[in-house]
């Protein structure tokens, strides 16, 4: 990690290189709870260094919540595509379907979505970018 010449401590004292190293061991569940603990942790939470070396940690599996009222789970996806990414979920209030995006980025030039159905699908689906010329440039434009 590349910091100034002199060693950054945290509010707690603690070296922030310690700080970093043991959170990076901790689940994603427990880390959404922990950002708040203190600026700090959420700053370092939302690290991209931190969110790569966390995500070089965890299982092959992936664990998302099963966000049902009165019967919380934790439901595992099969492996999203290799490289760096980042996922997100919407549940259509009609259906009650659970879908989880992820976006990735492999190389210099790999880019694209997946998508699953949480509880219907077995195996990511190909989810295709209106502008898939602009992500294969490595370009993604945001509202």
């Amino acid at each position: 990690m590349a910091h100034d010449n002199q060693r950054r401590r945290t509010e707690s004292g603690f070296p922030f290189e310690v700080i970093f190293e043991i959170l990076s061991w901790v689940a994603i569940e427990q880390l959404l709870r922990f950002q708040f603990v203190c600026k700090d942790w959420y700053a370092l939470i939302r690290n991209p260094e931190f969110i790569a070396k966390q995500y070089e940690r965890a299982s092959s599996l992936r664990k998302i919540p099963d966000i049902k009222p009165g019967n919380p789970q934790v439901v595992y996806l099969p492996d999203a595509h290799e490289g760096l990414n980042s996922f997100d979920f919407a549940i259509n209030k009609s259906t009650g379907e659970c879908k989880v995006v992820c976006y990735y980025h492999s190389g210099e030039s790999e880019a694209g979505f997946q998508v699953i159905t949480v509880g219907v699908d077995e195996q990511w689906r190909p989810l295709a970018h209106p502008n898939q010329d602009l992500l294969d440039e490595g370009i993604l434009l945001r509202r």
